[in-house]
């Protein structure tokens, strides 16, 4: 693997991305032995069975293995990570699928900016600063 030290950058842009080191990582091939806590590898892709690793993460020096292991996956290999059983109570995010599901929608999307454009201006300044919102 080419071997550059960045330093951190928030973005990438074309000069500072280096083409043949991309090829090198994308052409590895995941091995288990390089990630003894995944329960499986799938395209690549170390997948995490979080419920049967969820005990390790009481554990200080378990907890940092796991760790240690997942920032070898983004930094030198896959670069991305697959948790199953992340949660043990998915109620919450149950109830929340839906109206994520109904705002993500394009015709939700369509409404929204349809909306902003027709939406009469603010109205008056509150003593707050701030504007009172129509209800019309």
């Amino acid at each position: 693997m080419v071997n550059r030290e960045l330093g951190y950058v928030g973005y990438f842009d074309r000069e500072s991305c280096d083409l043949d080191e991309f090829k090198v990582l994308t052409s590895q091939n995941l091995t288990a032995d390089a990630v003894p806590h995944a329960a499986e590898i799938v395209k690549n892709v170390p997948v995490y069975d979080m419920e049967a690793l969820r005990s390790s993460l009481d554990d200080p020096a378990r907890r940092n293995a796991l760790l240690t292991e997942w920032g070898n996956v983004f930094r030198f290999s896959a670069g991305v990570i697959a948790l199953k059983r992340a949660y043990a109570d998915t109620a919450p995010i149950d109830r929340a699928s839906p109206m994520f599901s109904a705002r993500s929608s394009p015709r939700s999307a369509k409404a929204r900016r349809e909306r902003a454009t027709t939406s009469p201006p603010p109205g008056p300044m509150t003593g707050s600063g701030t504007r009172c919102k129509s209800t019309a």
